[in-house]
């Protein structure tokens, strides 16, 4: 298949290097004789990218043309936006000035059409995982970071909790920081970010407050998929505070179960989530409240068989010591989980279950949230450490 950037592409990376232009000032008819093959290229390469889609049968065919073609884009744009110092990429006018700069600034918004063009007319193929240009990081960057007062004003003053506010605008923080300003980001995460930027900017604006408005809050996050260990932690920990403070088993229950129904019914984002590699927070939620409601309705049952049982009768007093911390135990449950040496599915009773009967060096009583974190949410170092620990293991058996 043809590459149809090839001429665009010799012009910007050789003929157009800063160090090959080294007047500023470009006469008339040199800088009139650029512009005309960029508008020209830019033409002549939508009619051929309609064209060539038309003639081609198989879908896949064409999703690697037109992927092609978006990804070499993006390549250019960062280029010409490296020849522009990316901050004179908004401030330049291309239409005053026949110098170098305004050039490149010409050159640059050609490629940004070609590129919003295949956006909108092949959508199907547009590959959402590529990494957004850099100039395109940098103005919603700045965008989110002009919000971002109002917008945690405004829910302070309605009355969000704090832990909830802070997990919510954390992935937005982190984005405008300004060391992080050129780590790729990919389309689907931007739009992500934008798409939770606007919710919480109407959420801002709206006539909610106290209680509503957290609970509006957490129901947003849901249905925008935002399956973060943290806001997964705080759901759970929230659910359980509000259902523990019926007065009986009966009436805990009854509000557990009407949770799960709000939860079961809750509408989600399908096609975008916070962090793809992890599981749906619906899924995750709908799990961990399945394993509350085994838990009270096996509670009450042995409540009902014997009055005088409690909790603390099954207790042992022998628990299993590991050399593990509690990040490295909760990987390691996941390996044996997903390789199917361990067998039970459900996730939250096995990781209450070992948090019962195991204890670290450092931790005698493991929280079973702090084991259901770690499990959802594997660090690097966490991945290096058990593999090492696992070759020793190898070594072992070879030994004996």
């Amino acid at each position: 298949m043809k590459y149809e950037l090839e001429k665009l592409e010799t012009v910007i990376s050789e003929k157009l290097e800063p160090s090959k232009l080294r007047s500023q000032s470009l006469d008339e008819e040199q800088f009139g004789s650029w512009i005309s093959i960029a508008e020209t290229e830019r033409d002549r390469i939508k009619k051929e990218f309609i064209t060539k889609v038309s003639r081609l049968k198989k879908g896949k065919h064409v999703a690697f043309y037109i992927r092609q073609h978006q990804h070499q884009l993006i390549r250019l744009t960062d280029l010409l936006s490296h020849y522009l110092q990316i901050e004179e990429i908004n401030t330049v006018n291309p239409n005053q000035g026949k110098n170098k700069i305004n050039l490149y600034k010409k050159f640059y918004d050609c490629l940004e059409d070609l590129l919003a063009y295949i956006e909108h007319h092949f959508t199907e193929y547009f590959d959402l995982q590529a990494k957004v240009p850099d100039s395109h990081k940098i103005i919603a960057s700045r965008n989110i970071q002009r919000k971002l007062p109002e917008i945690y004003k405004n829910l302070t003053i309605k009355g969000v909790d704090k832990e909830l506010l802070l997990i919510i605008l954390d992935p937005l923080y982190q984005f405008v920081q300004q060391d992080k300003i050129y780590e790729k980001i990919s389309f689907q995460q931007l739009i992500y970010l934008k798409t939770m930027l606007q919710e919480l900017e109407v959420l801002s604006r709206s006539e909610l407050k106290g209680t509503a408005i957290n609970r509006n809050i957490m129901a947003t996050l849901v249905h925008l998929n935002y399956n973060s260990p943290k806001f997964i932690g705080y759901c759970t920990m929230a659910i359980k505070k509000h259902y523990r403070k019926q007065s009986t088993a009966s009436e805990q229950m009854k509000r557990l179960l009407w949770i799960y129904k709000k939860v079961r019914q809750a509408q989600v984002n399908i096609i975008f989530c916070y962090q793809p590699g992890n599981e749906n927070l619906k899924d995750i939620l709908i799990e961990w409240l399945n394993s509350e409601i085994h838990f009270l309705k096996e509670h009450k049952f042995l409540s009902q068989h014997d009055p005088g049982h409690t909790n603390e009768d099954e207790r042992k007093d022998f628990k299993l010591q590991t050399s593990l911390s509690v990040s490295q135990l909760a990987y390691l449950i996941k390996l044996l989980q997903q390789t199917g040496i361990i067998e039970n599915t459900n996730r939250l009773e096995l990781l209450r279950f070992i948090s019962e009967v195991v204890r670290t060096r450092q931790t005698k009583n493991i929280s079973p949230d702090s084991l259901s974190s770690k499990f959802y949410n594997v660090e690097e170092n966490t991945r290096k450490t058990l593999k090492n620990i696992i070759i020793n293991l190898l070594n072992a058996i070879n030994k004996n």
